[in-house]
């Protein structure tokens, strides 16, 4: 941790990298729609509760996703129907 008095104010021209480093770009396309979605439940993060949906990406990988996150990465989703095991 650090006081604001400690920052000292940046001298010179600064600019963002626009580009990521080879390796570290991210396709669209790589990003798997979730073929499934089979349960849901409730948990407990850092005081509030979250709402996680166990979904199914592919034959092998299963994984919980907090509600937020899956509706972000994949907007046109819809979890209004999907089955709730708790």
């Amino acid at each position: 941790m650090f006081q604001r008095s400690q920052l000292k104010k940046a001298i010179g021209n600064y600019s963002a990298e626009a580009n990521f480093p080879e390796g570290f770009e991210v396709e669209l396309q790589e990003l798997e729609e979730p073929e499934e979605v089979q349960a849901s439940r409730t948990v407990l993060k850092t005081g509030q509760v979250i709402k996680q949906w166990l979904i199914k990406c592919n034959a092998e990988d299963t994984t919980w996703e907090d509600e937020a996150v899956l509706i972000s990465k994949f907007p046109r989703i819809s979890l209004v129907d999907k089955a709730v095991e708790e």
